[in-house]
């Protein structure tokens, strides 16, 4: 889930002496500092040992070093587990955002919500994950990599899972090459464990059919 809360002030020069102004940005950091204190990161339920997310991760406002700012935006990443619903966090959020509005009168907002998916679990005795899982091993025994179990995880991040597992359809997100670095400058692709990869998932799909499980 993905929010952008905005705060207002009154902008004034910041050595006027008859006009003080209203900062911004002092609220925003009231608030992102009271928003912390919910503790909404790190919670933990079976197979997201990793936790939940809140993530403050942009922040902007400001037009002059000598100008108070009348406006600030910050931007939050929320990573959620099943167990956990968008709309309940958003309330919490809201209320605690009320609170200091009600301490404060000059403290103005607005929450928006960008983006929300559901976080998602399939079931891990799903046929097809159970398949999977086996060709997983042998593919990490050609690529040079022998492993006997290959435990099942799941991990934080975004996909056309988290819309696609709303119709009911079982989703994972597998394995896939040999990679390092995601997202950086240096990031890096094995070439040669595409084909493996591939026949991997192909052989799955041949014999998910094939028990008849489709």
């Amino acid at each position: 889930m993905r929010l952008k809360l905005t705060t207002y002030g009154k902008a004034a020069h910041t050595g006027s002496r008859s006009k003080k102004g209203t900062n911004a940005v002092h609220a925003l950091i009231r608030a992102c500092s009271a928003l912390l204190e919910l503790q909404l990161e790190g919670q933990t339920e079976p197979f997201f040992e990793f936790g939940s997310i809140f993530n403050i991760a942009q922040i902007r406002g400001g037009e002059a070093i000598n100008v108070v700012p009348d406006k600030a935006e910050a931007l939050i990443d929320i990573r959620l587990l099943p167990s956990q619903q968008a709309q309940n966090i958003v309330q919490t959020i809201e209320m605690e955002l009320r609170n200091l509005q009600r301490s404060n009168s000059d403290f103005q907002y607005a929450l928006e919500v960008l983006q929300s998916e559901p976080a998602y679990l399939t079931d891990p005795h799903h046929p097809f994950v159970q398949i999977l899982q086996k060709n997983a091993v042998q593919y990490r025994v050609v690529s040079g990599n022998e492993i006997q179990d290959l435990a099942l995880v799941t991990n934080g991040a975004g996909s056309v899972g988290n819309v696609m597992s709303r119709l009911g359809i079982p989703i994972i997100n597998a394995y896939g090459c040999e990679s390092g670095n995601v997202h950086a400058p240096n990031e890096w692709l094995n070439l040669k464990t595409i084909e493996p990869v591939f026949q991997s998932y192909w052989a799955s799909l041949v014999q998910f059919c094939l028990d008849g499980e489709y």
